[in-house]
């Protein structure tokens, strides 16, 4: 992974400004051209439309060990607030209710993300129970 120029680099997906490290991601494409990402959730909407996906590397910063990781072998939380309110937020050591990165890939997929104002409404009354 290489190091984010803060306020240099957009969201290839959404074109954000990044701005902050937390909950950032990377692809870096066979010809080693380096993609930056705000939200784990933009990445994984730009990777479902890359028409050759499997020879791209993915990175996204852990939010416990303060270093990008592959999101294979990643942990991830569903309530976080996250730039583009994906809500996902990477680690490396599994806690409970942590998601694996298929799961969150396919949350994504289905907006079964905190954008989702009834999936966020359920999330804030599980943690208030």
């Amino acid at each position: 992974a290489l190091t984010i120029k803060l306020g240099e680099y957009t969201d290839r997906y959404c074109n954000m400004s990044i701005t902050k490290i937390e909950h950032s991601a990377q692809a870096i494409m066979p010809n080693n051209d380096t993609f930056f990402f705000d939200d784990i959730g933009c990445m994984i909407l730009w990777l479902k439309e890359q028409k050759n996906n499997t020879n791209i590397i993915l990175w996204v910063y852990a939010q416990d060990t303060k270093q990008y990781i592959h999101p294979q072998n990643a942990w991830f939380t569903v309530n976080e607030n996250t730039p583009m309110e994906y809500g996902f937020g990477a680690y490396s050591i599994k806690k409970e209710n942590m998601i694996d990165f298929d799961t969150m890939r396919l949350k994504v997929y289905r907006g079964e993300t905190l954008q989702n104002v009834l999936i966020k409404q359920n999330i804030q009354k599980n943690i208030d129970e």
